[in-house]
């Protein structure tokens, strides 16, 4: 009986081994993944997500500088002609077209403001304001919009070039106003995309 109990025993000990011997290993992670607790879908201690990351506040730093300047530039001329009398064309608010790009122009500071602020706490403590998932569709969403309002700004602040142009030194602020906004626009392109694919890895994986 006891010799019948050992085999047992060794017949089990063998099953045991063998099954272990083919179990499926655990896929190892690819250091290109994200993780979804993080800001950036990936542990900020990994090079490639905080590549990214680095990336991505360099970007909104850009959206940043570019959409202030170009409100800057739009609100600072002198609101005086050569002859040293006011013109009511030469100020801005005066143009609808013009109110309307100023405005959008100050949203997508303010935003990226925010987004600017967020990168870099993200960066120096490795942590969230808010949820990661709020977070990826909010970026997301606001990116989308504010491109569309950038392009639709500047679109129609280009007709109102026009009829600026016997004012000189607005003219000209008004042209480099516009060509800011248009890079602040492709910088948020930019942005926009990686929020995209980061929402995308979210949704998929």
């Amino acid at each position: 009986m006891k010799e019948e109990r050992d085999v047992h025993l060794i017949a089990a000990c063998r099953a045991m081994a063998a099954a272990a011997a083919y179990s499926p290993a655990q896929p190892t992670p690819s250091r290109f993944s994200f993780s979804v607790n993080s800001t950036w879908g990936g542990s900020l201690s990994r090079p490639s997500s905080l590549n990214i990351l680095n990336i991505v506040v360099l970007l909104r730093f850009l959206v940043f500088v570019f959409s202030f300047a170009s409100a800057l530039s739009l609100a600072a001329p002198s609101q005086k002609n050569r002859g040293g009398e006011s013109s009511s064309s030469s100020s801005f608010y005066k143009h609808s077209e013009l109110l309307y790009f100023f405005m959008v122009t100050i949203l997508v500071f303010i935003y990226s403001a925010y987004q600017l602020f967020k990168g870099v706490y993200d960066l120096a403590f490795s942590g969230t304001l808010i949820s990661s998932v709020a977070s990826d569709y909010i970026s997301f969403v606001l990116d989308q919009l504010g491109s569309y309002l950038i392009v639709s700004a500047t679109s129609v602040a280009i007709l109102t070039v026009e009829n600026v142009r016997r004012h000189p030194p607005f003219w000209k602020a008004t042209v480099a106003s516009i060509v800011m906004s248009w890079v602040s626009f492709l910088m948020m392109v930019v942005c926009s995309a990686f929020s995209g694919y980061k929402l995308y890895k979210r949704i998929i994986w």
